[in-house]
């Protein structure tokens, strides 16, 4: 069976991936210049290795990106094979969309408690298709 919970753990990682990428922006810009040499080109060495890092980190950003796509475009297919939109709309909202339980019930206009035994149905639907 499929790791509902994938997707989140992703977005997760890439959250922190981007604060840490925010961090190093935010040291590049407190980098001040060295104006020692006037017009010999060379650069702050610190700077540059800030601004590599940077780069890395967007790319390590970027592949993270696609291995969610990938992953909650396998999550939605394995979804979209139940047959019951309520059952699919519950595991939608909590798997793809990160929504909390309480959220889940306001949107779907149920209890708390109807819209876990909703959740518990679609588990074994999607148990049973996949």
């Amino acid at each position: 069976m499929i790791d509902l919970n994938q997707a989140y753990k992703l977005n997760l990682l890439i959250d922190s991936l981007i604060a840490q990428r925010e961090e190093c922006i935010s040291l590049a810009c407190k980098c001040t210049a060295s104006y020692d040499k006037v017009g010999s080109g060379s650069g702050n060495a610190s700077q540059d290795k800030l601004l590599c890092k940077i780069a890395d980190l967007q790319r390590e950003i970027d592949d993270e990106i696609d291995k969610l796509v990938d992953v909650k475009r396998r999550i939605d297919d394995a979804i979209k094979q139940i047959g019951d939109p309520q059952l699919r709309a519950v595991l939608v909202l909590r798997y793809l969309c990160y929504k909390k339980w309480d959220e889940i019930a306001d949107i779907m206009h149920y209890s708390y408690r109807h819209t876990m035994r909703l959740h518990n149905q679609a588990l074994k639907r999607l148990q049973d298709v996949t």
